[in-house]
């Protein structure tokens, strides 16, 4: 589960692994209207995992990126 997946279930009142969720994500990201790195940096910033070697390895970045997430 992602937070867009979260944050679009609760406000569509639906549960996050509903079919219509995806559909409205999948939706969103042909439009361009989600900003991938974003959502991206809102994700490593609440991962509780601290190590940053697991964090890049977690979420497929570089080290920088996740410095930059918890910096900003």
């Amino acid at each position: 589960m992602t937070y867009l997946q979260l944050l679009l279930a609760e406000a569509m009142d639906l549960p996050w692994d509903d079919p219509r969720v995806a559909k409205a994500i999948q939706t969103l990201r042909k439009a361009k209207v989600v900003d991938e790195a974003a959502i991206k940096r809102e994700e490593i910033r609440r991962d509780p995992c601290r190590e940053p070697k697991e964090v890049c390895r977690k979420h497929h970045v570089s080290r920088a990126t996740v410095y930059r997430a918890w910096g900003s």
